[in-house]
């Protein structure tokens, strides 16, 4: 261990602070001397024992880890357990998705989708409480993010080999690690514990919800997102309708609690079918979606004040036809259908 090299760098962190992560994290890649990668590790190791600038450290450790492609998952990791340490950081929520971005799973595409919606959401809601930004800030906010929208979805259709220039930019300069490498790389595996970085707790949920775009905004709902006792779920085909929203400020941080998933089989025609007189217009694809997911899973019940889903009599069809009975309700009253089902959960309010 070299102490100079690792007085050096604490120096560095102290005057530069966050900007001093990526060139910290380019030094270890560039490097060719083995030793002098083992210096850099122990100097994360080291810094996290004197609990010295925990935040860069932890990050510096994510994007190192991020450029070989045997640790993406040892990055993601770190990423949600430092997303639960520093909840309303955005930069966070942005460096999550853009290491879920890196693999080759659609499941997470969606994940790092809702990451960055919430992490716009915190961006905005953090530029606001310094009391010094114009509309033309906020809204170059959104635009920076969901500006490209369109390649985001072309993306996850696969018409794109990635959501966006940085994540390409970033992921073909991936490397593969020796094992000379990777044994430094696993050496810094207890970052998280030495910063007492929570792990995320398994749910054991007793009830299953599906949510349309509106419960979601609605705080008579969102306000019990975090319940323990319940397993919120949305299609796809929502999380995109929320990344689209003109009033992204709106959408709840405690959407981390919603479960992102795919409708893969064929709308049911009781569901395709389904129609509310009063509305007089054919539901949306997206409530399409909503109800099909609540078929699929099996669901106790969707949340939504739409009436193509409460007023449409889709609940009796689904259990008149295939036996299963799923409840629609309106986000006023959602509160008192936890508390009749005694699924109310005290540490989520």
């Amino acid at each position: 261990m070299d102490e100079s090299f690792n007085k050096e760098w604490e120096i560095i962190f102290r005057e530069k602070g966050l900007n001093a992560i990526e060139k910290f994290s380019k030094s270890f890649i560039k490097e060719t001397d083995i030793e002098v990668k083992e210096n850099i590790a122990d100097f994360l190791l080291i810094s996290a024992h004197n609990t010295f600038f925990p935040f860069a450290i932890v990050l510096s450790t994510i994007h190192i880890l991020r450029k070989y492609s045997q640790t993406t998952n040892d990055a993601i990791n770190l990423s949600k357990r430092a997303v639960m340490g520093w909840e309303i950081n955005h930069s966070l929520r942005y460096t999550l998705a853009n290491c879920l971005n890196m693999t080759e799973s659609r499941e997470c595409y969606l994940e790092a989708l809702k990451q960055r919606i919430i992490g716009c959401n915190l961006e905005i809601y953090n530029a606001k409480k310094r009391n010094d930004t114009s509309f033309e800030d906020l809204q170059r906010i959104v635009s920076r993010h969901f500006g490209r929208l369109d390649h985001i979805k072309s993306f996850l259709d696969g018409d794109r080999k990635y959501p966006s220039k940085s994540v390409g930019k970033i992921i073909r300069a991936r490397q593969e690690a020796d094992d000379d490498v990777l044994r430094i790389l696993k050496k810094l595996e207890p970052i998280g514990d030495l910063f007492n970085l929570s792990h995320q707790s398994v749910k054991t949920p007793k009830m299953t919800c599906i949510l349309d775009t509106n419960a979601i905004s609605n705080r008579e709902v969102s306000k019990h997102l975090m319940n323990s006792n319940i397993h919120y779920q949305i299609p796809a085909e929502i999380l995109l309708e929320l990344a689209n929203w003109n009033k992204l400020q709106r959408v709840p941080w405690e959407l981390d609690a919603v479960e992102i998933c795919e409708v893969n089989n064929q709308t049911p025609p009781e569901i395709e079918n389904m129609f509310s007189i009063i509305k007089g217009k054919s539901p949306s694809i997206a409530d399409k979606k909503v109800a099909t997911l609540a078929y699929e899973m099996k669901a106790d019940a969707i949340i939504s004040n739409d009436r193509d889903l409460w007023d449409s009599g889709v609940d009796y069809q689904i259990e008149k036809n295939f036996g299963h009975r799923i409840q629609v309700i309106r986000p006023p009253y959602f509160n008192n259908w936890l508390k009749k089902h005694n699924l109310l959960d005290v540490n989520s309010l």
